[in-house]
């Protein structure tokens, strides 16, 4: 079944990991324009490793479905981008093409240096995954294998910064535990709503397919 909506409320659930895992899978099927992120002609994308001019850097952040970006991806290897100046970031909108790694994580940073972990992904689906995590001031957004790996390259179409305006929200919940939430391997309470029913109820930025 799919649906389409800005709002979703789900009933309290005995296994929490299917509530993380049901977010975990949303996309978005419109491109989103930053609303507090430096505008996209000031973003500059690099990687620790070589692209072929067909599948060059630029094209992770060009807002072209089409094009595709690649590389290796073994231990120690990154794509990132850099905004230009300092925001708050609360995610990330990932548009993968078939060669898709199984594990990586998300990572930002201030400066380009000092690193902090934002998204641990161990399962990765492809496609196109949005995630997100506890908001933060950052320059730098890291796409990072991870520390082992079996993945000899990846290749992709997207990777798009999000801020706090495209960020989902769940009443009741603060940006951290939400994070919790999307993130997994945590335990979150259920706020309780109306005659004291626990609920998830998540208002996501905007309509988008939702399965």
């Amino acid at each position: 079944m799919t649906l389409c909506a800005d709002r979703w409320t789900a009933p309290c659930l005995p296994n929490r990991r299917l509530a993380a895992a049901l977010l975990l899978g949303l996309s978005l099927a419109a491109t989103a324009t930053a609303q507090n992120l430096p505008p996209r002609a000031q973003w500059q994308a690099s990687a620790s490793s070589q692209q072929v001019p067909a599948m060059a850097i630029s094209h992770l952040i060009d807002n072209d479905p089409k094009t595709v970006t690649g590389g290796a991806f073994s231990p120690g290897h990154w794509f990132q981008v850099d905004l230009g100046k300092p925001a708050m970031l609360a995610g990330a909108r990932l548009t993968w093409d078939v060669s898709n790694p199984e594990g990586y994580s998300l990572q930002t940073s201030l400066d380009g240096k000092q690193w902090q972990s934002a998204y641990v992904m161990g399962d990765s689906l492809g496609g196109v995954e949005t995630l997100y995590f506890a908001p933060r001031q950052a320059r730098y957004l890291r796409l990072a294998s991870p520390q082992r790996t079996s993945d000899w390259g990846v290749s992709i179409f997207e990777m798009e910064p999000l801020d706090t305006a495209l960020s989902a929200r769940v009443t009741g919940l603060d940006a951290t535990q939400s994070a919790a939430l999307w993130q997994g391997g945590g335990t979150v309470a259920i706020p309780a709503g109306k005659g004291g029913i626990h609920t998830l109820d998540i208002t996501l930025p905007r309509a988008q397919p939702s399965t």
